[in-house]
């Protein structure tokens, strides 16, 4: 408190004079206030709602094709694997099919 019973906060902001406010909406362009945002944002959340299944079972379509092109190329890659392997075995039984008859043509003469 200073002199005479009055603070110095008083003093400062006796002097001043406060108008009434109008009640209106914001100042502004039609593009710029608070309703064409929320146009705006309404429209870009409805589409997004509805644009968005189609993307979904789109992303999902290609990443099945790309997992089911991964399964057939690890099953063909066994399978020659598994074929390669299954000649080598036809040859060698050939090979010792062989060699035991011509053991028996030495011991049958």
């Amino acid at each position: 408190m200073t002199e005479r019973g009055v603070s110095s906060g008083d003093r400062d902001f006796g002097s001043l004079r406060f108008s009434s406010r109008r009640n209106r909406y914001a100042e502004g362009t039609p593009e710029d206030n608070a309703n064409s945002r929320f146009v705006i944002g309404l429209v870009v959340f409805v589409a997004v709602a509805l644009l968005y299944p189609w993307y979904s079972y789109w992303v999902q379509t290609q990443l099945l094709a790309r997992d089911f092109q991964r399964a057939a190329g690890e099953l063909g890659a066994q399978l020659r694997d598994e074929t390669q392997a299954m000649t080598d075995r036809m040859q060698r039984d050939q090979v010792q099919q062989r060699a035991a008859v011509n053991r028996r043509r030495v011991t049958d003469v």
